[in-house]
């Protein structure tokens, strides 16, 4: 069976997005799909090559990719390579069988609808989206304003999205679409081969940023940035026992912010910036903690949650994005408003087992999703 996926971001992009539709297509892949990939080039990635077993084309590079995401020439930028993909595609359809196109992006989708007119089913993801923020919820900003007319017009047979809200509001607008909660992101072999010499690892940390091996380690993983919040991060941690330590993974351009916010309120001790990490060191840095803390305004499907609660890690988190719809099904994790957080980590399980939690993931692996992508695609052919 032939699928044809597009994808704004895919390998050798290695995070996010381009994780996600990397694993999918490769897994699918392995389950016989025939799979082409038709996606946007980065800096000197050639411009057709074969990847296990999935066939990659990337005809242009976004004109303007350098700029900031969301200003007018960023973003006039992706229109023109929409546009661009789209023909490309188009000649790629008419000399390949094509039976379902897989679209992965806001980008994407439009050009799926119309390559779709000959009546190939088409199966849509839906991951971060504008709306997931009420401040972008307005006529003016160019992203909510694209995002609305996919929703509305340009959805296909099957839509996965990652968010209970966004999947109700794609439902409403397009009525004609059977919209699931796509449920999967934890990359299940980085997670275990993260186990691997974890106690000679912890060590080295503890000794290289005077951890003490006794504390109850808090960990803040992700980007230093206004939507997730590192400065909240730290004051919650004010409020608790000098018997508690913070390791910060990450960075930003809210770094300095963050550390003028621990000197302020004398934490320099028990706040530890370990900056931007190897993706292994920070899954290691979750197995090695207590109790993950996130502090975001808006999330979708947050992996590090997903990926600290398979690290058999406690997570106290903001209500954001699925959790709410989760968190009674997950001991692990506790929601709370911004005030509460100090509380709720003091009531919440102190977890440092160092070991994988099976189940959850299994739960949450990046395979499932693949699975029931998969599952789509063939029920999708008998349409």
């Amino acid at each position: 069976m032939s699928v044809l996926v597009l994808a704004r971001d895919y390998y050798p992009i290695s995070a996010g997005g381009a994780f996600t539709d990397t694993e999918v297509a490769e897994n699918a892949a392995e389950k016989g799909f025939d799979i082409s990939v038709i996606t946007l080039r980065l800096n000197e990635s050639p411009s057709i090559e074969t990847r296990n077993s999935v066939e990659i084309h990337r005809p242009i590079q976004s004109p303007f990719h350098d700029r900031p995401v969301g200003t007018p020439l960023n973003v006039f930028g992706e229109f023109l390579a929409a546009i661009c993909l789209l023909f490309y595609a188009a000649i790629y359809r008419l000399r390949h069988d094509v039976e379902v196109i897989y679209s992965t992006n806001h980008l994407m989708h439009p050009v799926a609808a119309i390559l779709s007119l000959g009546g190939t089913p088409v199966v849509n993801f839906v991951a971060y989206t504008p709306s997931l923020n009420s401040s972008n919820e307005r006529l003016s900003n160019p992203l909510y304003l694209f995002e609305q007319i996919n929703f509305r017009m340009f959805m296909g047979n099957v839509v996965y999205s990652r968010n209970p809200d966004i999947r109700k509001q794609i439902a409403r607008l397009n009525p004609d679409s059977d919209v699931k909660l796509a449920h999967g992101v934890v990359n299940s072999e980085a997670l275990n081969a993260a186990t691997r010499g974890i106690e000679e690892w912890g060590q080295k940390l503890y000794d290289e940023y005077d951890v003490s091996s006794s504390s109850t380690l808090l960990a803040f993983v992700g980007r230093l940035s206004e939507l997730k919040r590192p400065s909240l991060a730290i004051e919650s941690f004010s409020e608790l026992s000098d018997e508690h330590e913070l390791l910060i993974v990450g960075d930003g351009h809210q770094r300095e912010a963050a550390e003028a916010k621990a000197h302020k309120l004398g934490l320099e001790d028990r706040v530890h910036f370990l900056g931007m990490c190897p993706h292994e060191e920070a899954l290691k840095t979750m197995l090695l903690c207590d109790i993950v803390l996130l502090t975001s305004t808006t999330e979708s499907y947050p992996t590090v949650v997903f990926e600290a609660l398979s690290a058999s890690c406690s997570v106290v988190s903001t209500p954001v994005g699925i959790l709410p719809e989760l968190s009674d099904d997950l001991d692990d994790l506790t929601l709370a408003p911004p005030e509460a957080l100090a509380k709720s980590v003091i009531n919440s399980p102190s977890n440092s087992r160092q070991t994988v939690d099976e189940d959850l993931l299994r739960q949450f692996s990046v395979s499932r999703l693949a699975d029931d992508v998969c599952q789509t695609f063939r029920s999708e052919r008998v349409c």
